[in-house]
């Protein structure tokens, strides 16, 4: 079971978002959530009204801008994958976007945006990826149908073809322009490491809506995008019955405890202990609730 990429939580995070009591006003709730975020839109009290949408290719420089931008600091996919990354930040941001266009039309893959919806300016990004067998979907056939076509996966020999063709003008390209920021031995341990903690992928949690990265333009810090990134994935995985994880950076883990994720391990062991970030966390909320009205259902018969 691959996990090729170290879940982000972007240094231009989105907000960290309480739940008031149901008995607080709207205002209360309002600063709460400002003041619970790591930052603020100071420049721009009034949040901008946020659409999500399928990535583009004409996209992909712009994602991998944000991506670095959001990872400079980290202490996986900046200081140890991409120790050379201040000496050489276009070669740092292309390989983001290089893996943007990757993930776009690869199988099982969607890479979802954040834009204002004022300017149409592209703020942020999620890249998911569906892993394991896929069971069944809960939802109807009119949806079921819509998601497909909003996917690719209604021609899997056109999404093939275009997959094939883009990693193929990459590795020519990388041949021409080698990334001179990342760490060639560094990112082989990173890789080693991965059977050591693929084990929390198993059982009831071997399929999941895995997060790979997320990343939100720093100029628009506590805008909601964030958080509308990652409840898209929930839904996908409420649909699809199956729980929803990914691998958290440090700066991320308050987000994505108050978004209902739990710790359940840490991935930074072995060649990366140490190193900050790491923890595993699953959001497994919906498969409670079924479970619990299963019960409840066999009690009542």
């Amino acid at each position: 079971m691959p996990f090729p990429t170290h879940t982000s939580r972007t240094s231009s995070p989105s907000p960290s978002i309480k739940k008031s009591p149901a008995n607080e006003s709207k205002e209360q709730q309002d600063k709460e959530e400002k003041d619970s975020s790591t930052t603020a839109m100071d420049n721009n009290p009034s949040p901008p009204s946020i659409t999500i949408r399928r990535a583009k290719l004409k996209d992909s420089q712009t994602l991998g801008t944000i991506l670095a931008a959001g990872f400079i600091d980290d202490d996986v996919f900046g200081e140890y994958l991409f120790p050379h990354r201040r000496e050489y930040p276009d070669d740092y941001r292309l390989q983001f976007a290089r893996m943007m266009r990757s993930h776009m039309y690869k199988r099982g893959h969607r890479v979802r945006v954040a834009v204002d919806s004022s300017s149409s300016r592209v703020i942020g990004v999620a890249s998911w990826e569906r892993q394991g067998r896929k069971k069944t979907s809960k939802s109807t056939t009119a949806t079921k149908e819509k998601r497909s076509n909003n996917d690719h996966n209604n021609n899997s020999v056109c999404l093939l073809f275009k997959h094939v063709a883009i990693r193929s003008l990459d590795a020519i390209s990388s041949i021409i322009h080698p990334d001179r920021s990342v760490s060639v031995e560094n990112k082989r341990n990173f890789d080693a490491e991965v059977p050591n903690y693929k084990h929390y992928w198993s059982g009831s949690r071997s399929e999941t809506w895995y997060l790979s990265f997320l990343a939100v333009d720093a100029e628009y810090r506590g805008c909601g995008a964030g958080r509308a990134l990652v409840e898209e994935g929930i839904r996908w995985g409420e649909t699809d019955g199956v729980c929803v994880s990914l691998i958290s950076t440090e700066c991320g883990d308050g987000f994505y405890q108050r978004l209902g994720f739990v710790d359940v391990g840490s991935a930074t062991q072995g060649a990366l202990k140490g190193l900050r970030g790491g923890s595993i966390k699953f959001y497994e909320r919906h498969l409670e609730k079924s479970e619990k009205e299963e019960e409840d259902e066999e009690k009542q018969s």
